[in-house]
Formats: structure tokens, sequence, C-alpha cells
């Protein structure tokens, strides 16, 4: 399968290495979380605001809402405590052994 017919069910396909290699860190951004964060965040971007919101989950079962502009939290939410679950085995260079819990588990 061709990479253009792989990804052409996305709206905006203009991502490309050569793109990639201009991006940079936000010097202004400045989101705060609490706890580790091992899932990619979700991108909202609510019709008629200026700005999008990430939504981040935590293993430590707290959920939060960052202007995706600043990194100003609007709220965070947490969902209990969170439940342990099986070591998992992640093979890179060295075999390493991760603890997930909370939401992303």
């Amino acid at each position: 399968m061709s990479e253009r017919k792989r990804f052409e069910h996305l709206p905006n396909c203009t991502l490309t290495w050569n793109r990639a290699r201009s991006l940079h860190l936000d010097d202004n951004f400045r989101a705060r979380i609490s706890g580790h964060v091992y899932a990619q965040p979700l991108y909202w971007h609510a019709p008629g605001s200026s700005s999008g919101t990430l939504f981040v989950a935590t293993e430590d079962n707290v959920v939060h809402a960052i202007d995706a502009v600043s990194g100003k939290e609007s709220w965070q939410r947490s969902l209990g405590k969170p439940v342990p679950r099986p070591c998992v085995i992640v093979e890179t260079y060295k075999c390493l052994q991760i603890k997930i819990s909370g939401v992303s588990a």
C-alpha cells in the first residue's frame, strides 16, 4: 500500500520529514502535569474557539485539560485511585519493565 493511500483518510497530511525538521519547542508553552504520562494527549478544537485543548491522562488517574497554545490548565479531575496492572516488558536496547496503572493501563 502506498504512503499516500495509507493516510488519505486523514484530514490534513501535510506533515513531511522536511517540515518536521523545522519544528521547535515553544518556550511560552508552560504546561504542568502531575504524574507520569504514557498515553498520547488528545487534541480538541471547539467550533468558534480561538485555541484548542489538550486532554492529558496520567498514571495517577488524573485528567488535565490544558490550553493548547499557552499550556495553562483549564481544569483537572481525579478518576479515583489507580488500579495497578502487571509489568509490561518493553524490548529496546535493554529489557525494561514498566509498571502501568491508572487510565492508560
